[in-house]
């Protein structure tokens, strides 16, 4: 697990700042205050709700986190981090290439874990130079990923989840 290492507190208040300004970030559980982020760059919005509930299918739910791992993969150096993002929480500087569906699905895990999969708090992976975000809203139980790096690749690999949605 040392591939999640804290980002600082410099660059927490910077991409927190970027993030609030550049999506009018509007946290709220409250439908009518919805979408929580707003933007006019390349993005595209999956209805996750059937991760959940009666619903629930572990073989589909561990295909989504791959998929979303395998995208940021695709967009990334091998040595490059991303930005995982837990609102008012510890986020942390992570490679990609180190998850797995298995460790993000690690309750016991001695860090929090931030998930590709939101599921209590808004988690956002973003790549480092700011033009690839995965924004997972909780409440409204989706995922936007804006960005056409991140769209294309995730476009290119789609997990059973969107798979099915779209037959």
């Amino acid at each position: 697990m040392n591939n999640w290492e804290k980002i600082t507190e410099e660059d927490y208040k910077k991409i927190w700042g970027w993030f609030y300004k550049e999506f009018s970030f509007n946290p709220s559980t409250s439908l009518e205050e919805w979408p929580s982020i707003r933007t006019i760059k390349p993005n595209i919005k999956i209805d996750i709700t059937n991760l959940w509930g009666n619903n629930y299918n572990e073989i589909i739910w561990d295909d989504f986190l791959q998929k979303a791992i395998e995208a940021f993969i695709q967009i990334t150096n091998p040595e490059e981090k991303i930005f995982a993002l837990d609102w008012h929480h510890e986020c942390f500087y992570i490679n990609p290439r180190e998850l797995t569906p298995a460790i993000l699905n690690d309750d016991e895990s001695s860090i929090p874990i931030i998930s590709f999969i939101p599921d209590g708090d808004y988690y956002i992976f973003i790549t480092k130079d700011f033009e690839n975000v995965w924004f997972g809203h909780p409440w409204e139980k989706t995922v936007t990923i804006i960005g056409s790096k991140l769209i294309n690749a995730f476009n290119n690999n789609l997990p059973l989840l969107v798979q099915k949605a779209k037959t």
